[in-house]
């Protein structure tokens, strides 16, 4: 008796029935199940340990990619203000106060440029590989268009931006700095595939309930064997060539995206490439549902 209390079991009953159909007793076949019962109880107690190790080589594989990565990067920029460095050091009395600017120039950008990859750093792999801090609210898209177009012609004065606007988008719903963050890493891929002088569209319009921002360029465009995966973290073209990059814009424009619950499209075209970015707008939600129903109607 101790035993099967302590055990178990698996009891499969047929009943048996005479000639008239009537159950006349009961056949049964019994079976021990108390080791695959713990080795159930085994998984499910693994199961936890398991997803975390999982996330935790996941996350050593972000960072291991993140430093071959980043030792390619720095590479050009640091070999740049290098030899900036020496030439005004050693021949700063011969050189023109033009000359001079140039390399003092030449300096900042490519400091710039670093500061540009270790926050793309910041932003990708966290330190505990917590997710993206998101914390909406209302905000001025009108104003923060403006911040980002001015941002644009500060770093990149050889391209052309064509912003277009439509509906009003001084009152906007969502997290700024992420949203900023979207359009911000779509306009440098956009720069950075595109020719110097090429001409890049911004477009931002309120469409239903949402907030619609299209990115389109004249780049190299997306070869179709790289488009699955191009929001996969520093995954990069086969065509990028020697294009510098980490390879983590979109994957982080992805995340910020889906924190919003909206959606990114890809669309390539015959001269470029176009990102066309979805964000639902709950002010907008609320004031349609406000009009369609009676009491709006009959007030």
């Amino acid at each position: 008796e101790w035993e099967l209390q302590k055990s178990d079991y698996q009891i499969i009953a047929s009943p048996l029935t005479d000639a008239h159909g009537q159950i006349t007793g009961v056949v049964g076949v019994g079976r021990d199940i108390t080791e695959r019962k713990c080795a159930e109880t085994r998984t499910r107690r693994q199961e936890p340990l398991q997803i975390a190790l999982q996330k935790e080589q996941e996350l050593n594989h972000i960072r291991a990619q993140m430093l071959l990565r980043l030792g390619h990067e720095f590479r050009t920029p640091l070999a740049v203000i290098q030899t900036a460095a020496e030439i005004l050091s050693r021949y700063l009395d011969r050189l023109s106060p033009n000359q001079r600017q140039d390399y003092f120039l030449q300096i900042n950008q490519q400091i710039r440029q670093l500061v540009d990859i270790m926050d793309d750093v910041s932003r990708t792999v966290r330190a505990d590989g917590s997710p993206l801090a998101f914390a909406p609210s209302q905000f001025d898209g009108a104003a923060l268009l403006q911040i980002i177009t001015e941002r644009f012609h500060q770093r990149h004065t050889g391209h052309q931006l064509i912003v277009t606007v439509t509906g009003d988008l001084h009152t906007l719903w969502g997290d700024a700095y992420l949203i900023d963050q979207i359009i911000t890493n779509l306009l440098s891929n956009a720069v950075k595939y595109s020719d110097c002088t090429a001409t890049i569209g911004l477009e931002m319009r309120l469409q239903d309930t949402l907030l619609v921002v299209r990115v389109q360029d004249e780049g190299i465009g997306i070869l179709p064997t790289d488009a699955p995966h191009i929001f996969e973290p520093f995954y990069r073209g086969s065509n990028t060539g020697n294009v510098s990059g980490l390879g983590m814009g979109l994957s982080q424009v992805r995340d910020a995206v889906e924190l919003h619950q909206g959606a990114i499209i890809l669309e390539n075209q015959p001269n470029g490439t176009a990102f066309t970015v979805h964000l639902p707008q709950p002010q907008l939600t609320a004031a349609a549902s406000s009009a369609k129903s009676p009491s709006a109607i009959s007030g």
